[in-house]
């Protein structure tokens, strides 16, 4: 029998007081410039699958009409599980969005930007 062994990367933005381009702030900062479509969950997957049809069809124009003036914020409460977290990150894998932010209980996800020609 093989067993398969789970690993996971974190990664860590600096909270630092500087505005790094990476730092959490200059992110924070970056979203309170756009239009921001909030999307709150309600902890019940059956009650919550009309909120995730929507939130897949929104990231979808998103990334097909390179709207960089618009973010995705997704608000997990506590009554929201494990699964519903992985649900949406998997959503996001699946469409193969390259833009989106987990923090705390919160989720963003961005438009793609339009390709170089």
């Amino acid at each position: 029998m093989i067993t398969k062994e789970n690993t996971a990367l974190r990664l860590f933005l600096p909270k630092d007081l500087g505005h790094q381009m990476y730092s959490m702030e200059a992110v924070m900062e970056e979203i309170s410039r756009k239009k921001i479509i909030l999307v709150e969950l309600k902890g019940n997957f059956e009650e919550d699958k009309k909120r995730f049809e929507f939130i897949r069809q929104e990231a979808r124009r998103l990334k097909y009409t390179y709207d960089t003036t618009s973010v995705l914020h997704v608000h997990f409460p506590k009554e929201s599980t494990y699964g519903q977290f992985v649900y949406l990150n998997d959503m996001m894998q699946e469409d193969k969005h390259k833009r989106y932010l987990v923090t705390d209980n919160e989720f963003y996800i961005f438009g793609e930007n339009p390709p170089v020609k």
